[in-house]
């Protein structure tokens, strides 16, 4: 199974804070205009030009991605569903099942491929954060075609990140700036406690820290027994008030897999141990080992502020299907 998680990025002022870092000279070239009673970050790019490259990056973000034909997309900062579509969401959109929360401007999204989901159910909603403030969160379960397995997709966007207090002297995200994204994971693992038997629990997103700065925020899944799955490289790049913050590794997939015991396991314990130690000494030759690595690059072929973040296991498809069909045998002689 492929899945992309990507911040895509709110607008062409993301895909402008991508330039100010990675091009600067250019950049300053571009005209903006500040808006009234915000930030100095917090602006409108009026250089029609730029507006013209932004559109030309948004297209070659989709044209990269689709290459890759996931079988799950778990996105953030997807903006409007209509005619103002990002190009990405309109050349999907009839061969993916859409689960968001629909109120308006789209935050976070899970599109899952027809070819391998049914029964789709959307449970996106509104979580409570605090401070009279809420935050939206994609949920999806499906019947994978494939693993007759049901799984659960969630797409997160964690809140909570001040770019100018975040952290203090050590480094440490400070209690004060965590708290709304510590409490948007906890309300996340209550959701899924909710959905009923899921065989599979994946979650991607934008986590707007790192495992070291906010370990709390990462624990909140860690100690539920997912796996942190990790490309060790800056996802993101940005400036603030004029300055250029460090390239930071902010987007990652956690992944929780339920084990069901089958009847030989119950009923032949010692003999199921070491057939499955047996089975994981073979497993490198028939498979090779799950990817995460970060897709595009910090340039005009990347549309955002982030560049997306891809796991996956790519079958050994001949051995492995010859495996398969003789375990399956040898099974029919010996299964009650």
């Amino acid at each position: 199974m492929k899945i992309i998680s990507y911040n895509m990025g709110y607008g062409v002022r993301d895909y402008h804070q991508q330039v100010l870092t990675t091009d600067t000279q250019r950049a300053k070239g571009v005209q903006t205009q500040i808006k009234a009673d915000r930030p100095t970050w917090d602006y409108e790019v009026t250089d029609r030009g730029f507006q013209r490259e932004y559109q030309s990056a948004l297209k070659k973000t989709r044209d990269a991605l689709i290459t890759y034909k996931p079988d799950a997309y778990l996105l953030q900062e997807v903006g409007e569903m209509g005619r103002s579509a990002k190009p990405l969401i309109h050349s999907i959109k009839n061969d993916y099942h859409f689960s968001y929360l629909k109120n308006g401007q789209v935050d976070t999204l899970v599109a899952l491929a027809k070819s391998r989901f049914t029964n789709v159910r959307n449970h996106s909603q509104s979580l409570n954060i605090g401070e009279g403030k809420s935050k939206p969160v994609a949920i999806a379960t499906a019947t994978d075609l494939k693993t007759k397995k049901v799984v659960a997709f969630v797409s997160v966007h964690v809140p909570g990140f001040n770019f100018k207090a975040e952290v203090d002297t050590q480094g440490v995200v400070k209690p004060e700036c965590a708290q709304m994204g510590n409490r948007y994971c906890q309300e996340i693992a209550k959701k899924l406690n909710t959905l009923g038997v899921t065989e599979i629990q994946i979650i991607g997103g934008d986590m707007n820290s790192t495992p070291e700065n906010a370990p709390e925020r990462f624990a909140t899944f860690t100690q539920k027994g997912f796996k942190l799955n990790r490309t060790h490289q800056a996802t993101n790049v940005n400036h603030r008030d004029g300055k250029a913050l460090e390239r930071r590794e902010l987007d990652y997939i956690f992944i929780k897999e339920t084990h069901k015991k089958s009847w030989p396991e119950k009923t032949f314990p010692k003999l199921w141990k070491l057939a499955d130690l047996f089975w994981k000494k073979l497993q490198p030759y028939l498979f090779s080992y799950p990817t995460t690595k970060a897709l595009l690059a910090f340039d005009q072929s990347n549309a955002s502020d982030h560049r997306p973040v891809l796991h996956g296991m790519v079958h050994k498809k001949g051995v492995r299907q010859l495996a398969i069909d003789g375990f399956q045998g040898i099974w029919k002689q010996v299964a009650p």
